[in-house]
């Protein structure tokens, strides 16, 4: 009788361990919202104005990440990031020109696989989506019909695959680190008065670094 009380409260006190260990990790196992800095390195930007059409050396791609992660399962999470990029081309930062502005809008799918019981994971990122580009008026200006140029807000595409590793280092907060390949394309409307209005058409791939600190919720 002794026995079987002392091995029935042993069980108890192992599943209702195991129970406090599974809410404690479903806590931190929910929505993730977060935030950082971005880099795009290296790269051509291919740029094509009516029958002009020129390959231009990029500078360092300088811009902030907003970030949200939903898991689906113990492998998969969806995101969505809000990315605000600043750049410029070689010629352009040459010349003390104004950076231009890409924002991306990019859903993701993340594959993932935990380790340290949870507290850390290695993944890969699919982001897929759109972009919003916006000239400086004076990148408008040298690059195009040298005065009174006038760029407005064009709409393309953004894809990318990121490999990268993120660590819970305090309760529900994490950091991450992701770095792979970014690409974008699409067109920017140009008004000049010097001539008909056309599309500048636009095609940058980059190396890209991301960090990022999360909170979970």
């Amino acid at each position: 009788m002794t026995r079987t009380l002392t091995l029935t409260l042993v069980l108890s006190l192992t599943l209702a361990g195991g129970a406090a260990a599974a809410k404690k990790s479903s806590a931190v196992s929910g929505l993730r919202i977060g935030a950082g800095p971005v880099f795009g390195f290296g790269g051509e930007n291919e740029l094509e104005y009516g029958s002009s059409k020129r390959d231009y050396d990029e500078e360092t791609t300088n811009g902030l990440a907003l970030r949200a992660e939903y898991p689906l399962g113990r492998y998969v999470q969806l995101g969505f990031a809000t990315t605000f990029n600043w750049w410029a081309l070689e010629v352009q930062d040459n010349n003390n020109i104004d950076r231009n502005l890409y924002v991306d809008l990019a859903p993701s799918l993340k594959l993932r696989a935990p380790f340290m019981g949870g507290r850390g994971e290695v993944f890969v990122d699919v982001p897929i989506g759109l972009t919003i580009a916006k000239l400086s008026k004076e990148s408008a200006n040298a690059l195009l019909t040298g005065t009174n140029s006038k760029a407005e807000t064009g709409v393309g595409w953004n894809a990318g695959i990121m490999a990268g590793a993120s660590i819970r280092v305090h309760g529900r907060f994490s950091i991450q680190a992701r770095l792979g390949w970014q690409g974008r394309g699409g067109s920017i409307p140009i008004a000049s008065q010097q001539a008909q209005s056309k599309d500048l058409e636009y095609s940058l791939h980059q190396l890209a670094l991301n960090f990022g600190a999360f909170y979970t919720f």
